[in-house]
């Protein structure tokens, strides 16, 4: 009876043991779960992050584009005023040349005739005096 009382003790030892062995290996397990889980959702933190921080490059470039098709809308239409103007710039110099070729046209035909009269006043004033000589 002591032997066989004394064997279930110690069959009893050897399973409290393994059991205490297996607790060991779930509490180490656990433990290490808890770690492994507060590194998942660490993890995912970062990954929420990173993944804001894309959304909002993406963002940034989106109105970057924006921006620059703006600016290039803005350049071209500058450029399309610019060369309205320079048209409208252009038309003008030319009316002013015709008018000033015209007026110079007019200015010398004034001339020639004031000359023209101016002679034609000595000839009159020399048949005056040659008038009244008689």
């Amino acid at each position: 009876e002591n032997a066989e009382l004394r064997a279930k003790e110690v069959e009893k030892d050897r399973e409290l043991k393994k059991a205490l062995a297996d607790n060991a290996k779930l509490v180490a397990a656990v433990g290490a779960t808890k770690e492994g889980v507060k590194y998942l959702e660490l993890g995912r933190v970062a990954d929420n992050r990173v993944a804001e921080m894309e959304k909002r490059i993406q963002m940034l470039e989106m109105k970057l584009q924006d921006s620059d098709k703006e600016k290039n809308a803005q350049i071209e239409s500058n450029a399309r005023k610019n060369k309205l103007f320079a048209g409208i710039i252009s038309k003008k110099e030319d009316t002013i040349r015709t008018i000033y070729a015209e007026w110079d046209e007019a200015n010398q035909c004034n001339h020639a005739q004031i000359t023209s009269l101016e002679d034609e006043m000595v000839s009159l004033k020399e048949q005056l005096i040659e008038a009244e000589k008689y």
